[in-house]
């Protein structure tokens, strides 16, 4: 009998045990697992993002982040967004821990962005990102840099993460592309001698001068009127802003003649009225 009981107890004991680890299980796969501190966005200061030959690299001085290239001001609101996807790289999913099929989720050495970031305090990480899942579409394959172990996480961004330097930088001025080192076509612009100058005046009384080169390859070379570097701007945003010798001296045909603007408006105004 005491035997029986002694049985029973163990039995129990066990059971309860194996209902403990299964719950335990269970609550880790719904637990999130974020695989890096989601709380350290701000203490970052450093990003770079490599693949293959391209490099971008991103400084963050002054609590303003740049481009380490030449100190061009980056997009703030894609900076964030961009370490909020690095941050809340989970490690719930995994979904391969073999070498050799690292090309199946795009972290081979041909589409693989190899990502480090560092907080003020000098600690660095290191994450490679993949491609989009095939099967939902909506989740990415990530790996730590110095383990095999592949994940599945939440969200669509690799596309989002630029290897460029161009791919990060503030556009504010509509800037439709950014002059390369080595551009032949940079001299031939002649800014010495512009050919459009326009005048932006904003609401809160600051003015700003837009002076453009010549249109080569589609674009026009300016100045920025924020920070004096050239940019690119696409030579069809200057199309409305283009006048006739004859809309300069007032004398353009198409033009409706006063007396005409007054008669009309006036009609419209009795009309209003009449209602």
């Amino acid at each position: 009998m005491k035997k029986t009981l002694l049985a029973l107890a163990a039995a129990v004991l066990l059971l309860a045990v194996a209902l403990f680890l299964d719950h335990h299980r269970d609550v880790s796969r719904l637990s999130s697992q974020f695989a890096f501190d989601t709380a350290q966005k701000a203490d970052i200061s450093y990003l770079r993002v490599i693949q293959q030959n391209d490099t971008a690299v991103l400084l963050k001085t002054g609590g303003m982040w740049v481009t380490a290239q030449d100190s061009f001001p980056v997009d703030t609101a894609k900076m964030n967004k961009d370490l909020s996807y690095l941050l809340s790289l989970q490690s719930k999913e995994m979904v391969s821990s073999d070498p050799a099929r690292l090309s199946e989720y795009g972290l081979d050495s041909n589409e693989a962005k190899h990502v480090e970031w560092k907080t003020a305090g000098g600690t660095t990480y290191r994450a490679v990102i993949g491609k989009t899942s095939g099967v939902d579409y909506s989740s990415t394959y990530w790996k730590f840099e110095d383990k095999p172990e592949v994940y599945n996480t939440p969200g669509d961004f690799t596309w989002e993460v630029g290897v460029h330097p161009a791919d990060w930088k503030d556009r504010t001025l509509s800037i439709d592309d950014f002059v390369a080192l080595g551009d032949t076509n940079l001299p031939k612009a002649r800014l010495d001698t512009p050919m459009v100058d326009v005048k932006i005046d904003l609401n809160n009384g600051n003015s700003y001068d837009i002076k453009g080169g010549r249109t080569l390859a589609g674009y026009v070379y300016v100045q920025d009127p924020f920070r004096k570097d050239i940019v690119k701007l696409a030579a069809g945003r200057f199309d409305p802003f283009k006048k006739t010798p004859d809309q300069l001296s007032g004398k353009d045909t198409g033009q409706v003649a006063p007396k005409q603007v007054a008669a009309k408006s006036a009609k419209r105004t009795t009309k209003v009225k009449k209602h």
